[in-house]
């Protein structure tokens, strides 16, 4: 009998590369986790080659990057080539990545990473009228999914809430289980430390107030300069960054010219992961306005780094933040006037990055990828009990 669990993981982002996003960090910091049990990953991803190192092996499904719909019609290619795999567990990061293997390898066991509330981000691409259209037809293969799968591991309350909600499924509380693995932070490289990243970049006479994160709707970027355009706010010694990419980023641009603080406003474009403690460890502060979130990853690192943060109240964030001792919490239909004040208590505040990383060492700890790994690697075992850890 094998003395290891055999995973196939699904996900669409190289996990050897520099990919973006919260839910590819959530991802690598996983296989970072998973690599000190005993668990052998195949990771159904898209990149240029395959790759192995120690118990990872990447199987590139697309050699470029592609949209959802074209990544999972050659994961349905796949699983038609390929014979099911026997005593394994597939672990997929996007419910309806479960569907070919729900389709075409009938007995394999399948955990879910419920992520965010799903379909968020179709109105605001696509427009409300088409989502009337859409949303039925989607929500109908979404509880077929829910329906078949083996477990689902919400990153928060708030993600459980979201699918328990819509659907009042009895089966759904079984499933989840009441079991949420959060975002992870690695605590070995989100530390304090000297940083003069964003000095060196664009400027030495400036301190920096930055955004880290996707330039999308469900962001609320506009909300962020907005009121950074307010009479109120030291523009004349704090920028303010923008780090990240996204469908939005013309339409910011915009607004900023037109608020007329394009000088004090700074794009910086997408990071790689290897930055993000370097920029955050030179900030003055962070700021998020999402309109909601399951488990903000950024959140975790700012205070991590000893660097307080300016949010919305959304996901698990009144649960990290101390309010207006490690940063400031908003409520999510607050008037901007209320994120302001928020915003004006980050820049004129001063701050101790070691007492910030002791007020919330506890629960950042609870996060660390060593113990979200054995977490997982417990529930792949629940679904395969003739099979030892």
């Amino acid at each position: 009998m094998s003395k290891y669990t055999q995973v196939i993981m699904v996900y669409q982002m190289d996990p050897f590369g520099e990919d973006q996003g919260g839910g590819t960090r959530y991802v690598k910091q996983l296989l970072e986790g998973l690599s000190k049990t005993n668990c052998k990953i195949d990771f159904l991803g898209q990149g240029v080659a395959r790759k192995s190192q120690r118990s990872l092996s990447f199987i590139p499904i697309s050699h470029t990057h592609c949209s959802y719909p074209v990544f999972f019609l050659k994961l349905l290619f796949f699983c038609l080539k390929q014979q099911p795999t026997t005593h394994s567990v597939v672990h997929v990061h996007r419910l309806y990545f479960a569907l070919p293997f729900i389709l075409l390898w009938p007995q394999a066991k399948i955990i879910c990473t419920l992520h965010g509330r799903s379909f968020s981000v179709f109105p605001a691409r696509f427009g409300k009228a088409i989502s009337k259209v859409v949303f039925p037809v989607f929500k109908t293969l979404e509880r077929f999914l829910l329906r078949r799968i083996d477990a689902l591991i919400p990153v928060s309350h708030e993600v459980s809430s979201v699918f328990a909600n819509r659907y009042k499924l009895d089966y759904l509380d079984s499933k989840l289980n009441h079991t949420f693995i959060p975002s992870m932070v690695d605590l070995s490289s989100f530390f304090p430390f000297p940083s003069t990243h964003l000095q060196n970049k664009f400027g030495e006479k400036h301190q920096y107030i930055t955004f880290i994160g996707r330039l999308a709707a469900v962001k609320n970027i506009t909300k962020i300069l907005n009121c950074w355009a307010e009479e109120s706010i030291d523009k004349s010694k704090f920028k303010l960054v923008l780090v990240g990419d996204g469908e939005l980023k013309k339409q910011l641009l915009n607004i900023t010219n037109q608020l007329d603080i394009e000088k004090s406003v700074i794009f910086y474009g997408a990071a790689p992961p290897r930055l993000i403690p370097e920029i955050i460890n030179s900030s003055h502060g962070l700021v998020l306005s999402s309109y909601h979130e399951a488990s903000p990853t950024v959140v975790k690192e700012s205070l991590a780094c000893g660097v307080p943060i300016l949010s919305t109240d959304v996901g698990e964030v009144s649960d990290y933040i101390n309010h207006k001792k490690t940063g400031y919490i908003v409520e999510c239909n607050d008037s901007e006037l209320d994120y302001v004040v928020g915003m004006e208590w980050l820049l004129n505040s001063k701050f101790d990055k070691l007492s910030i990383v002791k007020m919330a060492s506890n629960r950042l700890k609870q996060c660390s990828p060593e113990i979200c790994g054995k977490m997982y690697a417990e529930a792949y075992q629940k679904l395969l009990p003739s099979k030892k850890i």
